[in-house]
Parts: structure tokens; sequence; C-alpha cells
């Protein structure tokens, strides 16, 4: 065992054994390493082991306090959510609920307590504000994290995932969607089809509206497709949602042969029926959807279930507080959806 590892080990056991009670205060890195005859490298390689473990937590400018450590306790998940998801109102409820829900029974079945904070965008999350929630654990969802925030997570050793954001650098998970975006691409183009539109809801989290359009735009580019602004169309509550678009795409000199809906299937379907267009014969559907857009018009595309991201970050979160050494957390974890080859997509001869 490493000199580390023994200056851990004795360490925790005093711990355990009382000798140091819940908030005591623990002598400093350079009297500890007096005390075990060791480097302050050495004692600081150990605390940080003890943190990670919730042995030990370190307050700002006053020094290290002894915890119980979580094998001794239930660890707290604090999720933080968005006031603010970028959705509407009815997507973002159902959402949440499907996320809390979820995480209500993850939480249980591992004997984890959680509590549930709603963020304010207009005061983002700060470091402050983190150090004074009672966790041991974050799961974000619909925040974008400063780098502050996450250089405060990993000194420390927080463990924590965002969901429904593909940040740079920091522990997230979404789904796939530039894998949706080119197979549905490739399945359109297998079918002949060239004059393909994106309609989008801008009420989605704005990271993934961007990228789904640029997705989309470097997906035709790479097909050899015709590339334009004027194929993407997006619903707003601001511009007739969705009639004026409906309306918009029909307009169109050269008529669109095929339109991939990014979670508005259902009410496009709907529209353009009430209009006499037919589908697949006057114009082929593709779709990205999940639990909250029924797929009852057996739309072909990808379909994803919304809990599946919940329980995916309780496995990361408990995968973290395993704090193993031997343990790699991806960077980037991306989910995949279920392939439906479904009846409103018509191949052109």
């Amino acid at each position: 065992m490493s000199l580390a590892g023994i200056v851990e080990e004795q360490i925790r056991k005093q711990i355990v054994d009382g000798k140091y009670k819940e908030g005591d205060k623990l002598p400093s890195l350079k009297e500890l390493a007096l005390i075990f005859n060791v480097s302050s490298i050495t004692v600081r390689s150990a605390i940080d082991n003890l943190a990670r473990e919730g042995f030990v937590t370190k307050k700002r400018g006053s020094g290290y306090y002894a915890l119980q450590g979580l094998q001794s306790r239930q660890p707290v998940v604090a999720v933080l959510l968005s006031d603010k998801l970028e959705v509407g109102s009815f997507t973002r409820k159902q959402h949440y609920h499907f996320l809390i829900e979820t995480i209500l029974k993850e939480n249980s079945k591992k004997g984890y307590n959680y509590h549930v904070l709603v963020i304010d965008n207009k005061q983002p999350v700060s470091v402050q504000m983190l150090r004074s929630i009672d966790k041991d654990a974050v799961i974000f969802s619909g925040i974008k994290l400063a780098t502050s925030i996450v250089n405060y997570l990993k000194q420390e050793s927080v463990p924590y995932v965002c969901t429904n954001w593909a940040g740079e650098n920091v522990i997230s998970l979404d789904f796939d969607h530039s894998k949706f975006v080119n197979e549905n691409l490739d399945y359109l183009v297998a079918n002949n089809h060239r004059k393909i539109g994106l309609l989008i809801r801008k009420t989605l989290v704005r990271d993934v509206y961007k990228h789904v359009v640029g997705y989309f735009h470097k997906g035709m580019f790479d097909r050899g497709l015709p590339v334009s602004h004027d194929l993407v169309y997006t619903l707003d509550d601001e511009n007739g949602y969705p009639d004026v678009i409906i309306d918009n795409i029909l307009k169109r000199k050269e008529r669109l042969t095929a339109l991939y809906c990014w979670g508005v299937a259902e009410p496009v379907i709907e529209r353009l029926k009430k209009r006499g267009i037919r589908i697949p014969e006057d114009i082929s559907i593709v779709a990205y959807g999940n639990e909250l857009f029924p797929n009852k018009y057996n739309v072909t595309g990808h379909q994803v279930e919304m809990h599946r991201i919940a329980e995916e970050a309780m496995k990361i979160i408990a995968l973290q507080l395993r704090r193993e050494d031997c343990i790699t957390i991806p960077a980037e974890t991306r989910l995949d959806g279920k392939w439906i080859e479904g009846s409103t997509v018509k191949r052109i001869e």
C-alpha cells in the first residue's frame, strides 16, 4: 500500500472510531504531515480520496472537517432544474414529471435521498449557491454550466451530470441527435427524396435546437442535397403555430417531397390532412418523437423514452459515488432511440 493509502486508512479509522466526530475540524495538511511523518503532497492525496468517499469536506478559508462517510449514511442527490428549460409549458411540466418520477424511483432503489431546486435563469447557478446546498452529488437539467462551476465540482470531488445539454468538457447526457438526423436523411435519400425540409420547435433546449439545425444542414450538404435556410421551418407560439408554417410550406414554388419533423409530427400531420394533403402520397414525413408525442400515425423515424435520461443520469451518479479510481466516467453519453419504419414515407420512382 502506498504512503498516501496508509495515511488515508488511518484518518478514516479515526473518523469511524469517533476520534473526529461529524463537523470536527481536522489538523491542517502541514500538521498531518508532521503527525504521519510524510510530505504534504502525500497528505493532500489521502485527504482528497477521503473527500471523494464522503469522510472529509473542505470549507474554503477554514480547513478540512470530518464527515460520517457515504458508506454510513444515505447520499443526498441535489436535482437542479432550470425554471425556463426553453420548452413550452406543457412540455416542460411533462419533461420534469418524467425526470423527477424516475429519479424518485432510482433513489428509492439505491437508498439515496434527494431534493429538487428550481433555478431562476436570471440568477444562474453560482459556486456560492452550490456551496450552500446540502449535497453529495448534483444532477443539472437544462442548465448550462460556467467553467467556474465545473472547476468547483472537480476540485471538491462532487459527482455530477448534466442532462439535456451537450456541453464541452462536462459530464453530460442526452440523446444522440446527430445520429437521429443522419439516419432519417439516409432513409429519405434511399427512397430518392432530395427536396427535404426540417420542421422544428424553437422552444427546445437552445443548444439542442442549434445542434439539430446544424446537423440537418451538414447532413444535407454531405449528401449533395440543396442546403438553404428556407428549408428550415421553426415553430413557436408567435407565428401561428403551426398553421402559418404549414401554409408557407405548401406555398413553396418547389414543393417539398419530404418533411423531417422534430417532435411535432402529430399536429403537423393533422393540419396537412385538413388541407387535403395525403401522407405519404403528397408528402413524406419522418420524425423524432417521445412519450409527449404519441405515434398514432405510425410515423417513420426515431422514438425515444424520456425516462431513460433520468435512469442513465442516476447510473452515472451511482458510479461516481463509488469513488473507485478504476471507473472511468465518459465526458459525454449519448443515448439511442428506437427506429420505427412506419407508413409515412413514399419511395419516389
